[in-house]
């Protein structure tokens, strides 16, 4: 049971993350050089992260 309950919060904790990075990249488009790929990069992470904790007190 604990296994089930670490599995889903894990989910929810990573699945916001990543669709903001996948987002905020794509829409970045491929000519970023790496300085400003690693700059969008820790934006769309913590938007995620702002977004999965939202998401993680608003349901309960």
């Amino acid at each position: 049971m604990l296994e089930i309950v670490a599995g889903i919060l894990l989910n929810r904790w990573l699945f916001g993350p990543m669709i903001a990075v996948m987002v905020i990249l794509i829409n970045a488009g491929p000519g970023l050089d790496r300085e400003k790929l690693a700059a969008q990069g820790t934006v769309a992470l913590g938007l995620g992260l702002l977004l999965a904790a939202y998401f993680n007190l608003s349901s309960g």
